[in-house]
């Protein structure tokens, strides 16, 4: 698409395209269930992956009367444009420490989760692997790698959450030449990066 980028029309079907199959990906992921059949979240269809692991370093010591601190030293910077670090969170928090669903969304709105190249919407009003949504719609969240790499706007808000990490985890990452490219332009590490080997990596996202 950045090829066309002065082709509108074109750019607007193009991120509708990718909204779409995003939502599709979802849909066909480990993590999705259909409520309306009855179906309910099931860490076990997960259990192999880094999701559950994550979870249950992240749950150590936090009692239910204190879950609401639950992310207070925690960000996520996810190249990806689906939800599913915000599905899996909002629901392992329900199951984990015995919370409604209203409660689990205000605790995911203290966690600070960057997506650079924009995201598909959020949960409330696009549900995790929708069969229906307005796709042309959802494509102004969607944005292409050139749209980033200049940002200063992303820069900062990178720089400020990295900067002040005690410890730096990369899960899953491929090392692309872009998103090389939008970290290189961070001012300030934190302390301890670390990279995770690929038997820790398995994820129950795109197919």
């Amino acid at each position: 698409m950045d090829i066309h980028r002065s082709n509108g029309t074109l750019n607007i079907y193009g991120r509708a395209a990718i909204a779409k199959e995003i939502l599709e990906a979802e849909k066909g992921s480990k993590l999705y269930f259909y409520q309306a059949r009855g179906e309910s979240f099931d860490p076990t269809r997960i259990a192999d992956t880094w999701f559950v692991k994550f979870m249950h370093i992240l749950s150590r010591g936090i009692i239910r009367e204190n879950v609401s601190q639950i992310f207070q030293h925690v960000s996520f910077v996810s190249f990806n444009y689906d939800r599913c670090v915000e599905h899996f969170l909002t629901h392992a928090l329900q199951r984990s420490h015995a919370i409604r669903a209203d409660q689990a969304a205000q605790i995911m709105s203290m966690l600070r989760i960057i997506h650079p190249y924009g995201v598909i919407g959020d949960l409330d009003s696009v549900p995790f692997g929708a069969t229906r949504a307005n796709y042309i719609e959802l494509a102004g969240g969607i944005k292409t790698y050139t749209e980033q790499v200049g940002g200063r706007e992303l820069s900062d808000q990178l720089t400020e959450e990295i900067s002040r990490a005690d410890c730096i985890v990369f899960l899953g990452f491929a090392y692309h030449r872009q998103n090389m490219q939008i970290l290189s332009r961070i001012t300030q590490w934190g302390r301890s990066p670390y990279s995770a080997p690929p038997s820790e990596c398995r994820t129950p996202t795109l197919k």
